[in-house]
């Protein structure tokens, strides 16, 4: 006959170790970013800018790099034989006129195997919208919106991360894992 004592110690034991592998068989651990997935990136321009000429840049990050991402100017990214630009690890979209509204960069495209062998963590979706903007840091800069590609960063199955193209800016409208 067992102790009772021993054998609630022993009940707690294994209700405890089954409460740590439960917990530990999610991939998405609180404040890690996981590892780094390949999404269909959407790009919809708004119907309000159809008639304008709207070139859109789409810009593998990586974590050395993100602060310039983040803090270089986007007036000056925009004009011609700019170094940042020229050196981007990109796919250039046109849009507005007779160009489709929607683009997309699919999983199967080949920036995303250059991005990931170049240890990319993020993308910048850059625009070059019409109308006066000031300079400012991301995210102040309505311009440009820069996302992780680490798969905690988005909610299990999300296959797409949707971006909207404005007048008033670029904005992600696919919903970021909520922080719990």
């Amino acid at each position: 006959m067992m102790n009772p004592l021993l054998r609630r110690f022993g009940l707690c034991a294994v209700l405890s170790l089954a409460v740590l592998v439960i917990s530990g068989c999610s991939s998405c651990k609180p404040g890690d970013p996981g590892p780094v997935q390949t999404y269909t990136v959407q790009i919809d321009l708004d119907p309000g800018l159809a008639n304008d000429s709207v070139r859109v840049d789409v810009v593998g990050v990586t974590s050395g790099n993100q602060a310039r991402w983040e803090n270089y100017s986007m007036t000056k990214y925009w004009q011609q034989d700019d170094e940042m630009r020229q050196d981007a690890s990109k796919v250039s979209l046109n849009f507005g006129r007779s160009n489709p509204a929607s683009q997309t960069i699919g999983l199967t495209s080949a920036i995303w195997k250059t991005w990931l062998a170049k240890g990319v963590t993020h993308v910048a979706v850059v625009a070059d919208l019409p109308g006066i903007f000031e300079d400012k840091p991301e995210p102040q800069d309505a311009r440009r919106q820069i996302f992780s590609i680490c798969k905690c960063s988005w909610p299990d199955k999300t296959n797409t991360i949707n971006i909207s193209v404005k007048r008033s800016g670029v904005e992600v409208t696919t919903v970021p894992r909520q922080v719990r």
